[in-house]
């Protein structure tokens, strides 16, 4: 496996142009561009704020239901978009893979960056609307880092363990839009945690997703120290995932070719 990340390490320069291109094709195929992201995000702001804060209120414990939801989307939208475009990077890249060697997690590694730079602006944006409500720092800000590094570990992980099986087995690049639908209403993305009863949170918080998208919300809007067991149980978790993932993917990457 070590010989595996050497390899992708001397691979770097390529990583690095595939994942420039990838933002480029991606906003250059959007005549909104980067106000994209903005828009998107607004959207769905709208669209909760009117169900869960006017039609069916859910208990926020002082925090305006703009800021609330928009730290439940943020998370949500890196791995949902990225999982997205991951899923289908091999095989949208047929031509370059029986043609030219290159280590192939590149592909949804660059998918992943390319979130990570979406991820960037929607954090911009969320403390924009921090401003906006005049919310507090807390100390906790300094475990905002650690929280978005699990995200990106679990969301690589899943990502090349997607992208692995789509190529297998076609129906997956299918299954994924509703597989995903149905995740985003299993995370606390539009309600609070608090919400699920206490009998069945900690079961519930051993999801990754709901852990980190709990502890983001936190520091975020309430300033509040993540729930520690959860995240600590998150990190651990992520990271065996993706030692997981990894190995799978590259046991499978010399049939790669045959299956395109």
């Amino acid at each position: 496996m070590f010989e595996h990340i050497r390899s992708l390490f001397r691979a770097r320069d390529i990583l690095i142009t595939w994942s420039v291109r990838e933002v480029k094709v991606r906003y250059a195929d959007m005549r909104l561009g980067i106000a994209w992201l903005v828009l998107y995000p607004a959207a769905w702001i709208v669209l909760f704020t009117l169900l869960f804060s006017s039609l069916m209120p859910v208990p926020l414990q002082g925090a305006p239901y703009p800021l609330f939801v928009m730290a439940g989307l943020v998370p949500w939208f890196f791995f949902s978009n990225t999982t997205s475009n991951a899923v289908s990077s091999l095989r949208n890249n047929a031509h370059l893979i029986p043609k030219i060697y290159f280590p192939r997690e590149i592909l949804p590694l660059g998918s992943v960056f390319v979130g990570l730079v979406d991820l960037t602006l929607y954090v911009l944006l969320m403390v924009v609307l921090m401003l906006c409500y005049r919310t507090k720092v807390g100390p906790a800000m300094v475990v905002l880092l650690p929280v978005i590094g699990t995200m990106a570990v679990f969301t690589l992980a899943f990502s090349l363990w997607a992208s692995r099986l789509a190529l297998f087995r076609r129906d997956v690049q299918l299954l994924v839009p509703l597989v995903l639908q149905f995740v985003m209403y299993c995370l606390p993305v539009f309600y609070p945690t608090e919400i699920v009863p206490e009998r069945y949170r900690t079961l519930y918080l051993l999801n990754p997703l709901a852990a980190l998208t709990d502890a983001f919300r936190r520091i975020l809007v309430y300033g509040a120290w993540p729930r520690w067991s959860s995240l600590l149980t998150a990190i651990v978790v992520s990271f065996i995932f993706l030692v997981v993932a990894y190995r799978g993917f590259k046991k499978a990457e010399p049939e790669f070719a045959d299956r395109l």
